[in-house]
């Protein structure tokens, strides 16, 4: 069985609220159809923006493309910018349409589940619609972005976030938007950013996680990394070499980073088996997840499924990555398809 645990849907209302927004992220209707901006001054700097297709919001084109690629299931989940461009009472209100429309979409089509979004911009919100999302059955989690309102995921005024998700046993699907180093990647149409910025980005706050200290006050939270971990699983000997010769790096530190990076989720969303090797010795196969990115243009599922048959041990290895560990993970073997 194969099970997409990174593959995205844009509802149409979503889309067309973020129309007509004077900054980024937004969306813009042009006579050859609508397209998404996320990057600062995107199309002058890199050369083009981001044709929205139908992909992006039919889900019907979405299960076509499974069944082409040999997909049994996907876990849907909203894609970037999330919730960011709202207020806080409009990211609220969104939040509860969106995770409401989510969970009747996986009760009307049983081949999908969902993580959900939350309204990041205000704590107590975000809370209360934590603790909402743990009665929706078919909602597992929280897709969530590395910087709420312009601050970061370790900041001390996020704790009661992090304790209500761990309370509640959800995961989080850590991804990222905004990248890291925009300002080097520029000129060279999407994919500096996107090969480079979005990996960097999610290195850069999962490093911010364990230097902070959330992963030892809440050390039960189940956080995948999307891109596999960014460069993370490439530089963990010089992230372990470094805090442990830097007294001030380390001194929320209970455990040694190696430790800490197997505490952490990874999708396979790396396209290449030696890179995935690296993530397999990092983290082992019991903690890699397939994903596709769908419906970006660089899904590639026959690029991962062979970067997960290459990097696999054997052949149950291989097999937990490509679905079994999502059936474990969210415990799918088990729950059967209540409403």
């Amino acid at each position: 069985m194969t099970i997409d645990l990174h593959t995205h849907v844009y509802p149409q209302a979503y889309l067309d609220a973020l129309v007509g927004r004077a900054g980024v992220p937004r969306v813009d209707r042009r006579p050859d159809g609508d397209h998404f901006v996320i990057f600062p001054d995107e199309e002058r700097l890199l050369g083009a923006t981001r044709a929205i297709t139908p992909s992006f919001f039919d889900l019907n084109e979405k299960i076509t493309w499974m069944d082409r690629h040999g997909i049994d299931r996907a876990v849907i989940s909203i894609g970037n910018p999330w919730l960011d461009p709202f207020e806080p009472s409009q990211a609220s209100e969104w939040a509860i349409r969106l995770n409401d429309e989510l969970q009747q979409t996986c009760e009307r089509q049983q081949r999908f589940e969902s993580f959900g979004v939350v309204p990041m911009q205000s704590v107590d919100r975000a809370v209360t619609e934590i603790d909402r999302i743990a009665k929706l059955s078919h909602v597992h989690g929280v897709v969530m972005g590395t910087r709420p309102s312009g601050g970061f995921l370790d900041s001390p005024d996020l704790d009661p976030v992090w304790d209500a998700i761990q309370r509640n046993q959800l995961w989080v699907f850590l991804h990222p938007h905004y990248t890291v180093g925009y300002e080097w990647l520029t000129g060279f149409g999407h994919a500096p950013a996107l090969a480079l910025g979005f990996p960097f980005e999610t290195t850069a706050a999962a490093v911010r996680l364990i230097l902070s200290g959330i992963l030892d006050r809440f050390p039960d939270l189940r956080i995948m990394l999307a891109h596999g971990g960014g460069t993370l699983p490439y530089l963990a000997g010089r992230l372990d070499t470094c805090t442990s010769v830097d007294a001030n790096s380390r001194r929320t530190m209970q455990r040694s980073i190696p430790e800490y990076l197997r505490m952490f989720y990874y999708d396979a969303v790396v396209y290449d088996p030696d890179v995935l090797k690296l993530t397999v010795a990092t983290a082992s196969a019991q903690h890699i997840a397939f994903g596709t990115d769908h419906p970006f243009g660089i899904a590639d599922p026959q690029r991962i499924r062979a970067a997960i048959n290459g990097a696999a041990s054997d052949e149950t290895a291989a097999e937990a990555m490509l679905g079994g560990n999502a059936l474990r993970w969210l415990n799918l073997e088990t729950r059967g398809r209540e409403g």
